[in-house]
């Protein structure tokens, strides 16, 4: 995983110690505003940059390669 500081919007992210896969929609300052889907519902929130791991970029490829769940 790759240091915070080299985190920017449009990346996939994991928070530490976490599977789940986030999206950066934007940073401000030392917080990043991600957006990640958890069964069918779009969830959102700020985390500390510190707060967040880089996946490796065949991981962050696959992810955006999945089908979207319809939300019901």
């Amino acid at each position: 995983m790759e240091h915070p500081a080299s985190i920017k919007a449009g990346q996939v992210v994991a928070l530490h110690g976490s599977s789940a896969l986030l999206t950066v929609r934007t940073i401000s300052g030392d917080y990043a505003y991600c957006e990640w889907e958890e069964q069918g519902i779009l969830r959102q929130g700020t985390f500390l940059l510190s707060q967040l791991d880089r996946v490796p970029d065949e991981i962050a490829v696959a992810h955006r390669l999945l089908p979207r769940q319809p939300r019901g």
